[in-house]
């Protein structure tokens, strides 16, 4: 009982609450210590500890520079006032940029945050013949980053965090998901945004070769398509959730198919009001599943309405930039969307990725061209083979499960860059792995946000903050049957139901910009 007092009586006086009466030596600390290298990385350096003042709506805090063997670097924020959690960000794209990691959101509300640029520059040729280099990129580093940041945490503060969550979205939803596969001590809790998932089948290969059939400047579907596109899916699929609001609540229950549902140009010839035979046939196929000699080997892909969505002229190129264009147009010619990430002649964000994932990660040829890469062939079980260590081998994540762990997967129905629908069948064969629905949404509950783009955007509530509702989850046994998001668009409210449910409107007399007009039911409820 004297121990136990003892202990309380050192921590209220030099515990994390009181470390800023001394943080600057105790920041520096962290750099002269002898560190023991995590997992089996070989070593663990620190490169810098330095306190920042607080400021900018930031608290004090010391921030650690480092890196594990010698390619994997980190940054771990150790707020001066600590709330006993860690936060690690995910990545994008290729993941190899710290200083556009978000840390500082969450550090604002004390929290220690830490991310990892991978392992590498953000060259995707930095991947060529560097097998090393890619298993950092797949998985490697993001758990040692974890390790790493656990271990600092306790030495800092004289005590083991009570909570580590991991946040991310798109290579980071898939990051998170390897995690809770792979790694299922290294979180508690886990929110996975937009994740590329087994089952795919080479889905956004197949959308550009599609679209793009000898090569970049062979797009077919010009942008300005896009919204009449969208109008038709609009006029067929809207009013399905018994609502005319611009958000289609079921891609799926719509099935909206370009063969028969857009009009076709008299006489195949090209004008604003119609498709030709031709930008059908592509629309078509990318509706369908990826297949292989005939076979399908991955799942089909609906249109959601975001097709036509504006984002505006964001990026300075004189036009409208549309989320669907991130797929099926090219830019004005042959322009990038991002004129300091795109390599000249790349008609698309995920032209870009993907023929440098087959350059320098699945067939080691720098000269590699995507509009060679051939579905009926070797090709594709060469790139599922050498893409698999990316991401979860199965939908089993029974030993997350296990842990307590919760996981808390979102999706905009109308994301383009991975297919929805993947996501949709990897929570399902996973309900079917651990015993039923009730067992599933037990620690995992997916999120499918209507008429919202890729980790965000477009004309539904896709504004929401995820971070309180998994330590709601976590800290306090409240699972979310809902989140409430918010729409800029059209400056409302709206519930987003945990899969399967959807937010129906209660009555037509109720206002349809509130939240609290809606309830979640089970479809055909």
């Amino acid at each position: 009982m004297y121990l136990a007092f003892f202990l309380f009586f050192f921590v209220s006086l030099f515990g994390p609450s009181t470390l800023k009466a001394d943080s600057n030596a105790q920041c520096q600390g962290v750099a002269v210590k002898k560190w023991n290298p995590p997992g089996d990385a070989k070593k663990l350096t620190i490169d810098s500890a330095s306190l920042v003042p607080a400021g900018n709506g930031l608290p004090e805090y010391c921030q650690v520079l480092g890196h594990l063997d010698t390619e994997i670097n980190f940054i771990l924020n150790l707020p001066s006032t600590w709330n006993h959690k860690i936060e690690m960000a995910g990545n994008s794209g290729f993941g190899a940029d710290l200083a556009s990691l978000d840390l500082y959101s969450e550090l604002a509300n004390n929290y220690a945050t830490v991310g990892t640029d991978t392992g590498h520059s953000g060259s995707p040729s930095d991947f060529l013949n560097r097998p090393d280099r890619i298993s950092n990129y797949f998985y490697r580093s993001v758990h040692l980053t974890a390790l790493t940041a656990k271990e600092i945490v306790k030495a800092y503060y004289g005590q083991s965090a009570q909570h580590a969550y991991f946040n991310g979205c798109s290579e980071g939803g898939t990051e998170g998901m390897r995690e809770a596969s792979s790694y299922p001590n290294d979180f508690d809790g886990i929110i996975a945004g937009a994740p590329k998932l087994p089952g795919h089948g080479g889905f956004r290969e197949w959308i550009e070769r599609a679209d793009f059939p000898t090569g970049p400047s062979s797009g077919v579907i010009p942008y300005q398509k896009l919204p009449l596109l969208t109008q038709f899916v609009l006029q067929r699929c809207d009013a399905q959730d018994g609502l005319v609001d611009g958000i289609v609540s079921d891609p799926i229950k719509c099935n909206f198919s370009p063969l028969h549902d857009l009009p076709v140009c008299p006489g195949d010839s090209d004008n604003p009001n119609c498709f030709t035979k031709g930008q059908i046939n592509v629309l078509e196929k990318i509706h369908e599943s990826p297949s292989s000699f005939g076979t399908p080997i991955g799942v089909p892909f609906y249109y959601s309405g975001m097709e036509g969505y504006s984002y505006g002229d964001s990026f300075g190129i004189g036009v409208q930039v549309y989320d669907f264009a991130y797929q099926v147009s090219g830019f004005p010619g042959v322009a990038a969307l991002y004129p300091d990430l795109f390599d000249v002649g790349e008609p698309t964000l995920d032209y870009y990725l993907e023929e440098n994932n087959l350059r320098y990660i699945v067939f080691s040829n720098p000269n590699y061209l995507l509009q060679n890469f051939n579905f009926n062939s070797s090709d594709i079980q060469v790139y599922l083979s050498k893409m698999a260590p990316q991401i979860p081998s199965n939908a089993d994540l029974r030993s997350f499960a296990g842990t307590g762990g919760k996981l808390l997967e979102y999706q905009g129905w109308g994301d383009t860059v991975f297919n929805p629908i993947v996501t949709k069948k990897f929570y399902d064969d996973g309900t079917q792995v651990v015993g039923g629905l009730n067992k599933m949404k037990s620690f995992d509950r997916l999120f499918l946000i209507p008429a919202t783009g890729h980790c965000g955007g477009g004309a539904g509530p896709w504004a929401f903050d995820p971070i309180p509702v998994l330590e709601n989850w976590v800290e306090k046994g409240q699972a979310p049957d809902s989140i409430v998001g918010y729409s800029p668009d059209s400056n409302s409210t709206r519930p987003i139901c945990a899969y399967p449910q959807e937010a129906k409107l209660i009555a037509p007399s109720m206002d349809p910009t509130a939240a609290s007009s809606f309830k979640c039911v089970t479809p055909d409820d």
